[in-house]
């Protein structure tokens, strides 16, 4: 119950700040799910580093050619009232937003 709400704000959050951007695979049981893009995701993940966030590059995943791209993101030991911001902040990652100092 707890990572089910836990997953469902993340879904949320994502939907509200990337809506259109990503596309959220793999939401409906685990601690992690997948957010895919059509970015250079290793990119962004070392813009998300920048700002304190830790994401997995989807496309670091494969032992072959990446047939997809995206971030693989974990909640499990995130709370829930942290989502939105740390969501925030990977958005502007994505975007390119510089990361404050």
């Amino acid at each position: 119950m707890l990572f089910r709400s836990r997953r469902r704000a993340l879904v949320r959050a994502l939907d509200r700040e990337l809506g259109g951007l990503v596309e959220v695979v793999g939401d409906h049981a685990g601690m992690h799910l997948v957010a895919t893009l059509h970015a250079d995701d290793r990119e962004i993940a070392l813009r998300a580093v920048a700002r304190g966030l830790s994401v997995i590059p989807l496309s670091s995943c494969y032992a072959g050619r990446a047939r997809r791209r995206g971030l693989l993101l974990g909640y499990g030991a995130m709370r829930a009232g942290e989502i939105g911001e740390r969501v925030r902040e990977l958005a502007d990652a994505i975007r390119g937003k510089p990361a404050h100092a």
